[in-house]
């Protein structure tokens, strides 16, 4: 069943269409394409997408990320100023 699937990639390149279609707009067409196939087949995928659409909907997962997120980000600048400044009192 893979090997089949895999015979039926689109082309990223289609020669055929209109010369005003951009190369990027192509490959953008491929991928969607080649991703709503992979959804429509992949029970893993179609669950990771579910679950990561569940907690993004969450408004307290969102709160942690953002707290957990600014709380690393001072920690990083907080390490940067203090590296900072032991080197400069060398």
């Amino acid at each position: 069943m893979r090997k089949e699937r895999l015979r039926k990639l689109p082309r990223v390149v289609n020669w055929n269409m209109s010369t005003n279609t951009k190369l990027y707009q192509q490959i953008e067409l491929a991928f969607w394409n080649w991703f709503i196939d992979e959804l429509s087949e992949s029970k893993t995928l179609r669950r990771l997408i579910g679950l990561g659409y569940r907690l993004m909907a969450d408004k307290r997962y969102t709160q942690v990320c953002a707290a957990f997120w600014v709380t690393g980000m001072g920690g990083i600048c907080f390490g940067i100023l203090v590296a900072l400044l032991i080197t400069s009192l060398r």
